[in-house]
């Protein structure tokens, strides 16, 4: 699977646990409603940005949503040794 096609699923998968748009979570995660938008219609995206989009997603997510299968999780950063 690419990155858009993993950036897509957690938007989605993350939107429908918390009952937001994904527009909503496109403007808290990416500091802007239509960002994902552009995104699923092929937009670009650095891998920075992926990299932070990613963390972010592994340190917010819903503790009872099922994490996307096939995306690799970074460890939130509340199980990282050092957060304590």
């Amino acid at each position: 699977m690419d990155l858009r096609q993993n950036l897509l699923r957690l938007f989605e998968r993350y939107s429908a646990a918390m009952g937001v748009s994904e527009s909503r979570v496109s403007t808290i995660v990416l500091s802007g409603g239509h960002r994902i938008a552009r995104i699923r219609g092929g937009g670009s995206f650095t891998v920075a940005t992926y990299d932070r989009v990613l963390r972010w997603f592994s340190d917010h997510w819903p503790e009872d949503a099922i994490w996307p299968e096939g995306v690799e999780r970074p460890t939130p950063a509340a199980q990282h040794p050092e957060a304590a």
